[in-house]
């Protein structure tokens, strides 16, 4: 990817990150397919879901 586009894909995302203080940013260093990095996505989507699931169960009480 060429500098000037990862820079401004930086800016982008840290606008984001500073509307939505929720988001956690993780670089990856894989190709556009991510197949070499599915096992880390998928352990980051289960600690997503579970950290929902205890957000959840404290609202509801």
């Amino acid at each position: 990817m060429a500098a000037s586009m990862k820079s401004f894909l930086y800016k982008r995302h840290a606008i984001l990150l500073t509307e939505r203080p929720w988001i956690q940013l993780k670089e990856l260093d894989s190709d556009h397919g991510l197949n070499d990095v599915q096992l880390q996505l998928w352990q980051a989507l289960k600690v997503f879901c579970q950290d929902i699931g205890q957000a959840g169960s404290k609202i509801q009480g």
